[in-house]
């Protein structure tokens, strides 16, 4: 089977690449591809299809993948319909989904799709200039059309939502459509799918990173680089995103009746209230398709075929171990006004396992020139995130050009949205202090974690009236005259209010959790446990250490199962109880260790969970 990839930059080579890898290279041609992809042809596209079509017939090609949105914007897929030759991509009316942010927002809004407010109109129309008042320049503000990747402006106040749509104007016409956005705060992601338009196969979750400078800086690009996986990208957000907007978004293309055998982008923001739909592409993000690909281990040709025959359901979808990242090399002046024509320079030889991506090159003669804004993509993979970055920098020096732009904090973002964490307590609740004060300046959970609600079965339990006058939210509800099956399962209910939630901690809780609450929080509870849970369960551990006269006690942190104290350990801290002679001092030497013991245990369960910032 033969395949052309429709593009030219750094995804149609990761695309060739991987359909190579399976096929050989005879069989992949890329269709208006740059110097730098092997098999590249230069063929018209704007001569509504003819010759691409020809040119299949010719080199017996059956299938085509569309890399870039223009093509199935202008109805690639539904020219070829009746022929021989498959397309793996969006219908024209589909590909609207990408094509127009207004026709998008207004398909989210109608299938219940979780996105944020917006207001749609012209540049000067009152529906956009009310809603950008009304928020004092706070928005996010698009182009409605294709503007491959820089039609997106990010504003703060009046003044910068003024200056971007006259950005807008001046480069789309006065009458130029934008959609103004609320703005909302939280951590970006890459969800792709592969979809036949009934069932969807994710790709691994990805992070690209837009704008052309460190720390979010300076101009949006169409990507200066990206890894996979998203290493804080839980289950519990994947299953959020799920329900909220990748099963809506299916039904609602089913719904409208498009023909949808392709690629399938989600742009999600991960606020606190849960995953939000940014925007949708009909395609394979650029710069995430070059570190998706290689993290595949399932072979792309087998999946595209499931799609195009109807049978992703049947199919499975596996990955590789580790993580890869990309650092992307961009010539001086990219994004506004890039310059062509440096000599690309290489001055030691790749590691084997290194991957090297052709955005914007050209040949002349045995030299390769820069000939566009993003040069190429260097993709390196290690089985950690930090091993992987290190050797991505490392291996991306090697190749040097006059005026070189790069990033050095690929896959180094801060979270904006810190993982949120419940405290149960029943009485007092010290430990919920002492976890209170390790996410405050100088503690171990200090930019790590917050505290997003205090629960308690006893409305007027002391940790409870403590914690409202720290200003955290709280939640009682009391356990008298219930079932504990009943009453797991109203606290489930009551807490889905105020989700997602990353992790329970259980503070002097004196309830065992029934089976509901375990199973709907499975893996995401910690309680404290003042004895080593191998030799004493349950309650009074303090007074069961001073009557076995124990010189020695622990205290054990530990994930809640369905039976009593025999989760996982996640940590065990001595007790020195030799100078003590009293219970008092047994309980007082105990808390102490408590205090220190439980911020330190959550702050490496968060960091094996996937929550640590910056390098696990």
């Amino acid at each position: 089977m033969r395949y052309a990839i429709i593009g030219s930059g750094g995804r149609e080579h990761a695309l060739s690449w991987k359909l190579a890898q399976e096929l050989g290279q005879e069989n992949v041609f890329t269709i208006a591809g740059n110097d730098g992809i092997p098999n590249a042809h230069a063929l018209p596209l704007n001569d509504g299809f003819q010759a691409l079509h020809a040119f299949c017939r010719q080199h017996q090609i059956r299938n085509i993948v569309a890399g870039s949105e223009a093509a199935l914007v202008e109805g690639l897929y539904d020219y070829f319909l009746g022929t021989d030759i498959r397309v793996f991509g969006a219908s024209k009316a589909a590909a609207q989904l990408e094509g127009s942010k207004i026709y998008a927002k207004e398909f989210m809004q109608r299938f219940r799709v979780r996105t944020a407010d917006f207001a749609a109109g012209t540049v000067h129309s009152e529906a956009v200039r009310q809603f950008v008042e009304q928020r004092a320049g706070a928005v996010v503000l698009k182009y409605d059309g294709l503007a491959a990747g820089k039609g997106v402006f990010v504003c703060a106040h009046a003044q910068e939502a003024e200056e971007a749509l006259h950005s807008i104007a001046q480069q789309y016409g006065a009458e130029a459509a934008v959609v103004a956005e609320e703005k909302l705060i939280g951590d970006e992601i890459s969800i792709i799918a592969l979809t036949d338009g009934k069932t969807a196969r994710l790709l691994l979750p990805a992070q690209d990173h837009k704008q052309i400078f460190d720390y979010d800086k300076g101009a949006n690009t169409g990507g200066m680089g990206a890894y996979c996986p998203v290493h804080w990208c839980t289950p519990r957000i994947l299953a959020d995103a799920q329900k909220h907007i990748i099963a809506p978004t299916l039904a609602g293309i089913q719904a409208e009746g498009y023909d949808y055998y392709g690629f399938l982008y989600f742009g999600l923001m991960i606020t606190e209230k849960g995953a939000y739909n940014l925007e949708y592409n009909a395609r394979l993000g650029d710069p995430e398709t070059q570190v998706l690909l290689p993290s595949l281990r399932t072979p792309l040709s087998q999946l595209i075929d499931a799609c195009l025959h109807g049978k992703l359901a049947e199919t499975a979808i596996e990955f590789q171990d580790g993580y890869f990242v990309d650092i992307v090399k961009a010539a001086k002046g990219y994004p506004a006004n890039p310059e062509k024509g440096q000599t690309l320079q290489t001055l030691a030889p790749l590691q084997a396992d290194t991957l090297l991506f052709y955005s914007g090159v050209r040949r002349e003669g045995a030299q390769l020139l820069t000939n566009g804004g993003r040069v190429f993509n260097l993709v390196a993979q290690a089985p950690t995130l930090a091993a992987a970055i290190e050797k991505a920098y490392t291996e991306v020096e090697k190749i040097q050009f006059e005026g070189q732009q790069l990033r050095r904090d690929i896959a180094q973002r801060p979270r904006r949205i810190l993982p949120r964490l419940a405290v149960f307590v029943s009485g007092r609740g010290s430990n919920l202090r002492a976890l209170y004060e390790a996410t405050k300046a100088g503690g171990c959970l200090q930019g790590k974690a917050q505290i997003s609600l205090v629960f308690s079965n006893e409305p007027d339990a002391a940790g409870l009236v403590w914690a409202a006058s720290q200003g955290i939210p709280t939640l009682a509800l009391s356990h008298k005259g219930r079932q504990r099956a009943d009453f797991d399962a109203e606290i489930v209910q009551l807490l889905a209010q105020y989700a997602p939630f990353d992790g329970i901690l259980l503070a002097g809780y004196m309830r065992r959790l029934s089976p509901v609450l375990v199973q709907a929080y499975a893996g995401k509870i910690l309680n404290i446990h003042p004895a080593d849970t191998r030799q004493h369960q349950g309650l009074n551990a303090y007074e069961w250490a001073w009557q076995q006269q124990l010189q020695q006690t622990y205290i054990t942190i530990h994930e809640v199962d369905e039976g009593l104290d025999t989760g996982r350990i996640i940590a065990q801290n001595a007790v020195d109880l030799q100078a003590c002679e009293s219970l008092e001092a047994v309980e007082k030497a105990g808390l102490a260790v408590e205090h220190e013991a439980y911020p330190q245990a959550v702050l490496g369960w968060l960091s094996w969970q996937g929550y640590k910032d910056g390098k696990p």
